[in-house]
């Protein structure tokens, strides 16, 4: 990936800042950090960890304790982290997100990977800062290259969405949940992608208000690999949703369905029309580090767009937990294969 330029005269946010040191930062957010040019004059990672393990980058570590997710904000007072200058990124498990971005607030600008809570009473809990504080929602997915170019078709005609009818939505990946990770349930984890970049950020681009009524969720867990690459799942590893969009303009249907440890990769979004016709192809199959860092260079400027905002986010939540409340628990898949509710 060539190196993203950015002119450091207008550029305000000159620091970051990640708590976390997961598959995602090692995978993504940290290689990303290495390709914005010039770089950060100094980052700095948090995690529970007794040392960073990250390379490539200078930077400084202070580990926290898990039992109460405090951040050391003296020393990172000290140092220089708490200002308007800096970028906070959150990436731990969910269930964390809203602890650390609240001792954060009103000290520096906060960005949260997704989902933004593990639920909806944890992500309402952010409800009075929606407005007039820098916290930010991430969804790597919606800065795919797909979604943006379509993201600037719908804001150039927002009349598009309005010849949809059905949006169908395939996540399938073949790997599963790596050793050590913690595991999320694939509601959470995985159906907020097609929700937020099929869905959410198309409509708020082009200015068309909806609600969402869950109608039917089914969902089941892989039985273990027999190679044992990739740990046992503990929680759901796919999920089939149907839901009804409702807005001014009329109503419309989408079908989410995803699954770990399938046969092949494929992530796809397909928008239909009334008669059938195909109306947009959104591939969400990029990989790699370009998208984080198409998110980390927008939270750079003075105004960033996110194409989402937190309000978004946290209503996301509510579509989430509804899904956990109507969903039927299916018999376990074998390994390599595709969940037969799937297709």
């Amino acid at each position: 990936m060539a190196r993203i330029t950015f002119p450091p005269d207008r550029r305000p946010i000159r620091k970051v800042g990640i708590i976390g040191r997961g598959q995602v930062v090692q995978e993504r957010i940290w290689r990303a950090l290495q390709e914005i040019n010039p770089p950060f004059e100094s980052i700095v990672v948090c995690s529970i960890e007794e040392c960073s393990g990250l390379t490539g980058l200078p930077h400084l570590y202070y580990q926290v304790d898990l039992a109460d997710c405090i951040l050391p904000l003296e020393v990172l007072h000290k140092r220089g982290f708490l200002g308007k200058d800096t970028l906070w990124v959150i990436a731990t498990p969910s269930d964390s997100h809203v602890q650390y971005a609240l001792q954060l607030r009103a000290l520096s600008r906060v960005a949260i990977e997704k989902p933004v809570a593990n639920t909806s009473r944890r992500a309402r809990r952010l409800l009075p800062f929606a407005d007039g504080y820098e916290i930010y929602s991430l969804n790597h997915k919606v800065f795919n290259a797909s979604v943006l170019e379509f993201l600037d078709e719908c804001r150039k005609d927002p009349f598009l969405l309005r010849h949809v009818d059905h949006i169908d939505a395939v996540f399938y990946e073949c790997a599963g949940f790596k050793h050590g990770r913690q595991q999320e349930d694939s509601v959470e984890d995985v159906q907020w992608h097609p929700f937020m970049a099929a869905l959410v950020a198309p409509f708020r681009v082009a200015g068309i208000s909806f609600n969402v009524k869950v109608e039917r969720v089914q969902v089941a867990t892989h039985e273990p690999d027999p190679d044992r690459q990739y740990a046992p799942p503990k929680v759901w590893t796919a999920s089939r949703v149907q839901a009804r969009v409702l807005c001014d303009e009329g109503e419309l249907t989408i079908d989410s369905r995803q699954a770990k440890g399938t046969p092949t990769n494929d992530k796809v979004v397909r928008y239909y029309a009334g008669n059938g016709a195909l109306l947009k192809e959104l591939d969400l199959s990029e990989t790699g580090s370009q998208a984080h860092a198409r998110m980390l260079v927008a939270l750079m400027q003075p105004r960033p767009d996110m194409h989402v905002s937190l309000m978004d986010a946290i209503n996301a939540m509510q579509f989430i937990d509804a899904c956990r409340k109507r969903a039927r628990v299916e018999p376990p898949y074998l390994w390599g294969s595709v969940p037969n509710f799937l297709s």
